[in-house]
């Protein structure tokens, strides 16, 4: 199987999806599932400049390009086109340029907004020259479900909130803790995870306050650091209980 990248704009897609020369949903695709909010979270993306995922497409016996991989993706840019979802310009983080076209569908842009729109690439790999087991093999590997766990998703929120965590958690690994110490590893930032509550919980002051992650990943996000003081209380307490379950060498988590 060769796989040819090319760039195309949005603008050639959107003819091309129009005129059934790209076509969404052939025999293997399942149905268009993304709710509204996900669309304009895509959309955003674009507007933003931002680069998004590949379309991998299957060029058939009669040359039509039959999407595999990326139709929820094409989808979402076809009803934008088309005027049936609008910009949400409340998506974090903040952009003020954005948030002045919020509510406003694709036709009631400012013609330089409906320009860098349609002149958005997107990157398309072709399939062809493939044994007839290959593209679903291939449609199967991309799709295979990895759900990035919380404290996944906010190790990407780059800044000095994600750094304290990640000095604690460090600091933590070490002085020895481990899957051997503890009864669990530091895998997909198990650590970080349990740290970072801590810290909330410390800056807050209570236990009586539910936390949740959206509490934690908006700290994250909006760059706000735990105070010295909290971390010098959980850098403490991470020594302390260190020392205190390894000088207990019966004690075993479980």
């Amino acid at each position: 199987m060769k796989c040819q990248t090319t760039e195309l704009e949005i603008e050639t897609l959107v003819n091309r999806i129009k005129t059934g020369d790209m076509d969404l949903q052939p025999g293997f695709q399942r149905g268009e599932i993304w709710l509204p909010q996900k669309k304009k979270k895509l959309i955003d993306s674009i507007l933003r400049g931002w680069r998004i995922p590949p379309i991998h497409v299957v060029r058939s016996s009669n040359v039509i390009d039959e999407v595999l991989d990326g139709q929820q993706r094409l989808a979402a840019i076809r009803d934008f086109y088309d005027n049936v979802i609008c910009v949400d310009g409340q998506i974090e983080p903040y952009d003020s340029s954005i948030a002045e076209l919020d509510g406003k569908f694709y036709q009631d842009l400012p013609g330089e907004w409906r320009r860098q729109f349609l002149q958005y690439s997107v990157t398309i790999v072709r399939l062809t020259e493939y044994k007839p087991e290959e593209p679903a093999e291939l449609f199967y590997r991309l799709n295979q479900p990895t759900a990035l766990t919380s404290a996944e998703q906010r190790n990407a929120y780059i800044g000095v909130t994600r750094d304290q965590v990640k000095d604690l958690s460090n600091k933590f690994i070490s002085l020895g803790a481990s899957k051997e110490l503890i009864g669990f590893s530091n895998s997909r930032l198990a650590y970080d995870e349990i740290i970072s509550k801590f810290c909330y919980t410390v800056e807050i002051g209570t236990l009586k306050k539910k936390i949740t992650s959206t509490d934690i990943s908006g700290q994250y996000r909006r760059g706000i650091p735990f105070s010295e003081k909290c971390i010098a209380a959980v850098n403490d307490t991470i020594e302390r209980f260190v020392e205190c379950v390894q000088s207990c060498p019966d004690f075993k988590f479980t």
